[in-house]
This record gives structure tokens, sequence and C-alpha cells, in this order.
């Protein structure tokens, strides 16, 4: 993380430390729009009681209160204990909701959008082609996708969605040029859907990518976590990482995933199983924040890869403050 980064939350820090509680408040609104594009431990100290030589001399109920506290923060940060909670600075293993002193930039929870997908009527997107039904909504079409706007940026939260008959392997079409991919969902500053266009104008862009680019590799069986920051090189501020296993995707089976995004990494679950995860750089020039307003289903380019022939979306809640998984 680049120094000036790094001051700023450690800035963020002092102020939640004199104010008790730190609220961003954030509180978008949820609306619709188009347009699209792109590829491309602990800090507790040494409680007593927490080891077996120490049982004897404490007091039982003291212990389990504190066990307690530590297994929630736990809990609320995915499983992962914050090394260092309180030393000023946001960890890539922390969160605002596991260590607020240190990662105060986060809104408080509040859900910006929960919709199950299933009719055209509970949708508040801007919706192109696809079809609704009782599991989501379905890719009929190359055009076929749902825009959203959150209504204001998101610097830290989490997204909730479930991925209905999915199998890339059988439902990619292609539809020319030499790029065999497709961004089936992605998350951007700006209205354009295109990380290209959000590489020079220095924004922040987080993709999920399948493809079909090398017929029978780990490729074809894996999900694409990409993310692009600030930075004077704009796209290389980020990272590419696909899923850390392998899915023998089956049309029957609802993946669920969730990806969550903080100033500092980006991470994605799927069945409540950490995939992967990608640290973020940035820059005094580029960008500051995430700040990511609008949410792309389906597809978010056009003149390449391909599309999802019956990949149905179903499920969608995002949660500004929120985290996985």
């Amino acid at each position: 993380m680049r120094d000036g980064h790094s001051a700023r939350a450690w800035l963020a820090a002092l102020g939640c430390l004199a104010a008790v509680a730190c609220d961003d408040s954030t509180t978008p609104g949820v609306d619709a729009v188009a347009e699209a594009d792109g590829e491309g431990g602990t800090a507790d100290g040494d409680v007593p009681g927490d080891r077996g030589e120490d049982v004897a001399t404490t007091d039982d109920a003291g212990v389990e209160a504190v066990d307690v506290a530590e297994e929630t923060a736990a809990d609320d940060a995915g499983g992962e204990t914050p090394a260092a909670c309180g030393n000023g600075l946001c960890e890539p293993e922390e969160h605002c909701t596991a260590c607020p002193a240190d990662c105060c930039v986060c809104p408080a929870e509040a859900a910006i959008l929960d919709e199950r997908l299933t009719s055209a009527a509970e949708c508040s997107g801007a919706v192109a082609g696809g079809a609704f039904d009782t599991d989501g909504w379905r890719t009929t079409d190359f055009g076929s996708r749902i825009v959203y706007d959150f209504g204001a940026p998101v610097d830290c939260g989490a997204l909730h969605l479930d991925l209905v008959h999915f199998d890339p392997m059988t439902m990619y079409r292609h539809v020319g040029g030499e790029d065999r991919y497709l961004n089936f969902l992605g998350l951007y500053q700006g209205d354009h859907g295109n990380h290209w266009e959000a590489a020079d104008r220095h924004e922040v862009s987080i993709n999920l990518q399948a493809t079909d680019e090398e017929p029978d590799s780990f490729r074809d069986h894996a999900i694409k976590l990409k993310a692009g920051t600030g930075t004077e090189d704009g796209w290389g501020g980020g990272g590419a990482t696909y899923t850390e296993t392998e899915f023998d995707w089956d049309t029957a089976h609802t993946y669920r995933l969730c990806l969550d995004w903080t100033g500092e990494r980006v991470r994605l679950f799927v069945d409540g199983r950490h995939e992967t995860a990608i640290d973020l750089a940035w820059s005094t020039e580029g960008a500051s924040s995430p700040g990511l307003r609008y949410l792309f289903l389906g597809r978010t380019v056009f003149d390449a890869g391909g599309w999802l022939d019956g990949a149905t979306y179903a499920n969608l809640r995002v949660v500004a403050g929120g985290s996985c998984p």
C-alpha cells in the first residue's frame, strides 16, 4: 500500500478513536442506467485462560466472554482474525466490521439492493434483453444485461448473488475476435462498464470473468477475478487471478457468490468458501478510494468475447459497509 493511503487510514483511525464511532454515512438510493465494455495472533494480547496451562488460575466466565468476543470478530472478518487491530493501519486482512478502530472508512451497514430477480416488477435496474422466471433473470442473447446505479459511490461493501443453471463450459457462445472471455459481473466507478476507459480515467473496476480461452484447461473450470485501480497505468494498479479451486460446473447446482471490497483488498467467496483475493494499490495521481457506483449483470463488454446462453442470476443483495461471506 502506498504511504499516502496508509497515512489516510491512520488519520481515519484517529478520527474514529476521537469520535468513538466512525460512520462515512453513504446512504445511496437505487436507480437505473446503461452502457458498457471490459476485459482485459490477533492483537488481543495473551488473555489468561486462552491456553491450557493458564486455565487453573483464570475465571472461566471471564475467559468465555473474551473467547466469544474474539470468535465474533473473526466471524465478522470472514474467518480471518485481524493480525494487528488497533495499530492505526487498515491491514489487508482487516475490515471495518472486524476492526473499526483502524478501518473506519466504511459506512454503516445498509442494504442498497435486495432483489430476487424473478420478475421485472421487482427489478430496479435498467434491463436489456433476457427473461425473468421463477428461478431469476436469465440471459437469452448477446445483449442481455442489467445495469444498476447505486446513486452514490460505495467505498466499502459486499455483493451477494446466486448463479443458477451456471456452466460456462456449455453456455459460452463466442462472437468473434481473438478474445474468448466474458465479464459476467462488473462493478465500476463510471457508467461505461469499460475497464480500458476506467483505466484512462484512473477509476476502479472489479470484474468476474468466465472464459473458454484455453479449451480443456483449468481456466475454463474457474472464475477469474480482475480488479483495476487508480494508478498511473490504470489497469496495472490492480491484478488478475483465477479462483484457487477448479469447479466441475453443474447446471443443477446454485452457486452462491459473495464479493467484498475495501480500499485495500477485493475478496471472492463461492458457496461460503474463500476462493481468491486481490490487493489494491493506489496512485496519488489517480483515484483515492474504490467509490464503486455501477453494477453490471449479464455482461459488461460488447466489443469482444462472448456471452453465456441461459445463465441465471438471482437473489442479488448489495450491502454498503458489509463483508463476506
